[in-house]
């Protein structure tokens, strides 16, 4: 993102998964994959880097996806997540829309489908760190004095809303 490479982390027991997702991005040179063998190493990494898209799985040994998935959010860490797991209808699934995973691919998984989902999901993040870093310049050329990406939704709504009327007011003068 902006020139920066963008950082995947793959979060799985089964290391011939990691392996074959590592291989299939490894011809990108603008991301960078990281491996961990379960949640507790996966928020290691976290620790240390940036990452924009984890693709984990649901059941490993020591911390599971489920619970890793929830630590990250407690730490408020806002990495897009997306899990691959051989079980879709496990107790696990229901807990992982609220959580904010809304990509899921049931094992065995298309390696290109995965890919497309990745990529997808690293585009919108760089599409809203690109609006919210317009929106705050234009906010500031305004006389406001804060980071956009900082209010809530209904701030963003509100700022929105009477940003555009007043362009809309602004025309209607001019005219």
């Amino acid at each position: 993102m902006f020139g920066i490479r963008e950082k995947i982390l793959v979060v799985d027991d089964n290391k011939d998964i990691c392996e074959a997702i590592l291989m299939a991005f490894e011809g990108d040179l603008d991301k960078e994959c990281f491996l961990a063998a379960n949640g507790k190493e996966a928020l290691q990494i976290l620790e240390q880097f940036d990452i924009q898209v984890v693709i984990t799985d649901l059941n490993m040994p020591e911390m599971g996806g489920l619970e890793f998935i929830k630590k990250m959010r407690e730490q408020k860490i806002e990495s897009t997540v997306i899990v691959i797991s051989g079980e879709k209808k496990s107790k696990e699934f229901k807990e992982l829309l609220p959580l904010g995973v809304t990509q899921f691919f049931e094992k065995p998984f298309q390696m290109e489908s995965l890919l497309e989902t990745t990529q997808a999901e690293l585009n919108k993040k760089v599409v809203k760190e690109v609006e919210s870093a317009l929106l705050s310049q234009m906010a500031k050329g305004r006389g406001y004095d804060f980071e956009y990406a900082d209010l809530n939704d209904e701030k963003k709504v509100k700022f929105l809303l009477s940003f555009v009327s007043r362009d809309i007011s602004d025309e209607d003068e001019a005219a």
